[in-house]
């Protein structure tokens, strides 16, 4: 598949948009007479008369406009002898003023801060719009400026640290890798019952996709919002408690995510350009033996089990070269990843119009060695129209991306640290693969296996408002998503050692389409109710999602050039071919209640009905509460607190709900079989029928504190949460006797997700030339289940705990090595001289503890300096629980150790942290039992991974230019970024974060670049 074919048909349909949306704005931005005139000036603060850079200037009842230079410099040009300037700033009070043209000087103008329009930052819950001010709900938001100093591919990389209580985990280095998010704790049983809800520009997004055939390169599925261009994002909201997420009802028990492009601004056509280069390797290797140390392990394994070395068990030590060593982890991980960066955008708006249209382009290559690499191609189209009378507005947003990711199949990262050192050379004189007489796995021909992926992302969304009445707006919204996504694996003949006589590749590969549509019509009606301002919103909500995926498995290849595709393979097996419908329907409404601007009211309704539940138990219904006291309007408080400058605070309380299962969960299913019988296919039952299981509800209670002192400088919050998880959706597991594994079920469990939340946004400096802000987060989270009748006679005693956190390993409590045996001992709780699940007394907590962020920005006239700190206190898997063998034992390209094996025992009475050496695999090796109880259930294989790590590093300087130079012409900006720039930990593995030493950890990355203004 191209990567940007397209079919006829949406050739056409793209063509007939074009020529509409130019025509239309052509005829919405022309502009009358020829200007004549020329105004020019500077806008300078009125603290200190320094250039504020990025006001704009607009000729009122026109679309003419200009924004400030780096110097607050601006022209415009002008037809008319007299006009009307409107000059504004975010937080500043703007001015109108009258000017007499030809100017005889440059015009000055100063504009004085507003802090009360500081406070007035919008937050968006998607269906309506307030402020930070007259907020009832618990919601974080990140603007476009934060992302956009980050080199990041995925956007949710951006958000590390930055949001309390959200928490996420970048599980790879490679582009495509699925992100792990949290939102205020782990609320369902099920690993993938915890995603939040994706909005983007109002249409909800599948959170994620199956991982297909990429299962051996990434932890995880993958995540379609790889797909989504950061550029081409202007916000991005966190909602998390009752009062935000409600009006989601079904949707919003884990959270939700708002992401927001970008729209055009009213102003003069703007072409904006940016590009940038940058470079990614692994942040720190592992410290593994060399080859002595390894040699001596090899050697002390054979002797501690009185076995001599043989040319089957032992070709390390007696035919490989004990002299050479190979830095494996330079050789497979240790090259430099490059990434380029292209985008333009163009922009402009009237009155009535406005659009912004743009482009882009991203290129990612692996730091392993072949010609690997990412390749993303990204379109944003939004335009906004409203009549003269500015009754009808109709708002219209597309996005198309397609990505391709060129892969090998194999994970290389883990062989990195596994190949023994002394292992042969790669390649023979010839050029050709060493294959050392098959005592090894040539790693490099692991190049020849290779993974590619296709994705195609079209979301496209559309509003139409129309003004029916005074307070009464009638709205429609509705949009469009498709989700193609097609896989390859492919293994040609040259893959396989010569020496097994294979003779035919074989290839296997897997389709998925996703498609999703949804309408939503609304009433919005705002009327002045005696002292305060009365809002109410009904509206309802249509959906529908069709699925689609096929998965083949193909052999018998002659020739390994026709791997591409399945009809030249010999034999053909479908192992999986689905295709699934969900429809979802909900009605809603809010009322909103403002008292004076100092006492608020919001409530929030929703009934929600989902086909992935049975007849009779598909609706339910959610609402919430939220109240807020702005009590530093009162009187008494502005004569006891003089230096408060703001003061609220806000209680929620309310239900939401989860039907993140699959569909037809309450049927029973039949597949086909991929064999015949008598020369027919069967059908086999693939699941048992149950239609009494419902909703999974989340109950939340939120209580927060929000303060501004001294005008501002300072602004603390401070956010108690208590949430309750019932009705618990899982597949209970059954006994094999049934023929089924699990059936879907609702636990009677309740978990609980509480804890406290803390930000402090700081403005160190402001009335210099030195402009110094600061913020920093802290989450301190607590997970528990609080009660499951049953647990004990339940599938699931030995995983979870009552009043424990579900993130916990039940483990054997370690005691140590045994001097006088050298093996690992562990308490034998029950005294029954056997381990069983009763000995797993120990309870490892693998979550997080507390997490947070601190950052700066200092700017300097055109200087501008942003640093960023992410920290998290957390225990991860050690090496002894990974990819490691036993320490002494020979594998296939998984014999090598961490250098911490060197600490082990060696003779009577010696007290180390690892048991002796051991190349004797057999169960009856006391040596190999321990190993294996250690790595399924030992409290010694888990340890801290607690880091603190200077996240994002990014300078950038405004290159100044002669005031009014190429008509007010800004000077270009030039940037250095770094991502993931030092990291302080005691963790002995790759990667804090991620806590495994299995996969490629996130990468160090070095950007720079420019972006122009025209």
């Amino acid at each position: 598949m191209k990567l940007f074919y397209c079919s006829p048909g949406r050739r056409l349909l793209y063509l007939v948009c074009t020529v509409f949306i130019y025509l239309m704005l052509i005829n919405s931005l022309k502009a009358g007479a020829q200007p004549s005139f020329i105004i020019q000036g500077k806008v300078l603060t009125a603290m200190d008369e320094m250039p504020l850079v990025g006001a704009n200037i607009q000729l009122k009842h026109t679309a003419l406009g200009a924004t400030t230079d780096s110097q607050g410099a601006f022209v415009i040009k002008a037809s008319q002898s007299t006009v009307e300037l409107t000059v504004s700033f975010i937080g500043y009070r703007s001015l109108d003023t009258t000017v007499t043209l030809p100017l005889r000087s440059p015009l000055i103008f100063v504009l004085s801060q507003d802090l009360s329009l500081l406070q007035e930052v919008k937050v968006s819950t998607g269906y309506w719009e307030s402020t930070r001010q007259l907020n009832t709900g618990a919601i974080s938001k990140i603007a476009a400026e934060t992302i956009q100093k980050q080199p990041v591919t995925n956007v949710l990389e951006a958000l590390s640290g930055r949001m309390p209580g959200v928490s996420i985990q970048q599980t790879s280095g490679l582009a495509g890798a699925p992100i792990n998010i949290s939102i205020r704790g782990q609320n369902s049983l099920r690993a993938d019952g915890n995603n939040p809800l994706y909005v983007i520009d109002g249409i909800p997004f599948s959170a994620s996709i199956a991982a297909g055939l990429a299962g051996e390169l990434y932890s995880g599925n993958i995540s379609p919002l790889n797909s989504l261009n950061p550029s081409d994002i202007e916000s991005i909201e966190i909602l998390k408690d009752a009062d935000a997420t409600a009006i989601y009802g079904s949707r919003g028990a884990n959270g939700v995510v708002l992401i927001t492009t970008k729209k055009g601004r009213q102003g003069k056509t703007k072409l904006e350009v940016n590009f940038s280069q940058g470079a990614g390797r692994i942040s720190r290797k592992m410290k593994v033996l060399n080859t002595p140390q390894y040699l001596q392990m090899r050697r002390e394994a054979f002797a501690n089990d009185g076995v001599e070395p043989t040319l089957n068990n032992a070709p390390d030590l007696l035919s490989w070269d004990p002299n050479r060593y190979t830095d494996w982890q330079k050789e497979l991980v240790g090259n430099t990843s490059s990434s380029t960066n292209a985008q333009a955008q163009l922009s402009a708006g009237n009155e009535r119009t406005h659009f912004i249209l743009s482009g882009s382009l991203h290129r990612e290559t692996t730091v392993f060695p072949g010609n690997f690499a990412y390749l993303r191609g990204a379109g944003h189209l939004q335009l906004r129209h409203a009549t003269k009378d500015q009754r009808l507005k109709v708002n219209v947003s597309v996005n198309y991306v397609a990505d391709k990711n060129n892969l090998m199949r194999q994970n290389l990262a883990s062989q990195a640290l596994t190949i023994a050192p002394n292992a042969p050379q790669i390649y023979l004189p010839s050029g050709e693969l060493n294959w050392a007489a098959s005592s090894w796995q040539n790693p490099m021909s692991y190049l020849r296996q290779t993974y590619k992926a296709v994705n195609d992302n079209l979301l496209t969304s559309m509003t139409v408002s129309y003004h029916l009445l005074s307070g009464l707006d009638f709205k429609v919204s509705g949009g469009f998503t498709t989700l193609n996504t097609s896989q390859q694996t492919s293994s040609p003949v040259s893959y396989f050692n010569p020496a097994y006589g294979v003779k035919n590749g074989e290839a296997s590969f897997a389709t998925a389409l996703v498609k999703t549509w949804i309408a939503e019509p609304q009433l919005q009606y705002e009327k002045a109710l005696g002292p305060g301002t009365l809002s109410v919103l009904a509206g309802m909500t249509f959906q529908q999602n069709k699925l689609r995926n096929q998965t083949l498995y193909a052999t018998g290849y002659s020739s390994d050039a026709m791997l591409g595709t399945s009809s030249a393979a010999a034999s053909v097996l479908v192992t999986a071919d689905n295709q699934s419908e969900y429809r979802y329907r909900g009605i809603y409404s809010r009322l909103n209640y403002n008292l004076k601007d100092k006492y608020l009211l919001n409530l929030t309704a929703r009934r929600d009905g989902s086909s992935r539940f049975g007849p009779n138990r598909q609706y339910a219904n959610f609402a919430a509460a939220g109240l807020g006291w702005l009590f530093y309007q009162e009187n008494f408080m502005k004569e006891a607190v003089p230096f408060l400058s703001f003061g609220k605070i806000r209680v929620s309380y309310g239900s939401s709900g989860s039907d993140q299962i699959p569909d037809y969960g309450f049927l029973d299913t039949y597949s086909s079989t991929a064999y015949s019988y008598n020369g027919q296919k069967g059908l086999y039952p693939t699941r048992l029928v149950n239609a009494d299981f419902s909703w999974e509800k989340s109950r939340k209670l939120d209580i927060a504190l929000e303060t501004g002192l001294f005008q501002d400088r300072f602004r603390l919050t401070a956010d108690w949460f208590n949430n309750v998880s019932t009705g618990q959706l899982v597949g209970y597991p059954l006994p094999s006797v049934t023929g089924q594994s699990q059936i879907q079920y609702n636990l009677p469990a309740r978990v609980r997700n509480s804890g406290w939340e803390f930000e402090l946004n700081t403005q160190y400096l402001r009335k210099t030339s030195v402009q110094w802000s600061g913020t920093i987060n802290l989450t301190i989270p607590k997970n528990k289940l609080i009660d499951y009748p049953g647990l004990a006679g339940s599938s699931y005693a030995n995983t979870y705990a009552i009043k424990e956190p579900l993130s916990i390993r039940k483990t054997y409590e370690y005691v140590g090595v045994d001097p006088a045996s050298g093996t690992y001992r562990f308490k034998d709780a029950d005294n029954s001289g056997t381990f069983n699940a009763i000995d797993r007394t120990a309870i490892v907590f693998t979550g997080q503890r507390f997490f947070g962020g601190l950052g700066n920005t200092v700017r300097y006239r055109g200087v501008e300096l942003d640093f960023f700190l992410q920290f998290v206190r957390q225990t991860g898997a050690n090496y002894r629980r990974d990819v490691f063998g036993m320490p002494g034992a020979w594998g296939l390209n998984n014999s090598n150790q961490p250098a911490e094996v060197l600490d082990r025992w060696q003779k009577t009475g010696d007290l180390t942290s690892n048991q002796k050496f051991s190349q004797n695999y057999a169960i009856s090796n006391p040596v190999y039992k321990q190993f294996t109880e250690a790595r399924s259930y030992g409290e010694n294989s888990y340890s801290d991974a607690s880091f603190i790590r200077l996240k994002n590093v990014s300078i950038s300087w405004r290159v100044p230019l002669r005031a009014g130079a190429k008509g007010g012409l800004a000077g270009p900006r030039i940037f250095i970024q770094a991502q993931n720039a030092l990291t302080f930990t005691r963790y002995k593995g790759w990667d804090p974060e991620q806590a495994s030493v299995g996969y490629l950890p996130p990468l160090r990355v070095l950007s720079a670049g420019i972006n122009q203004v025209f």
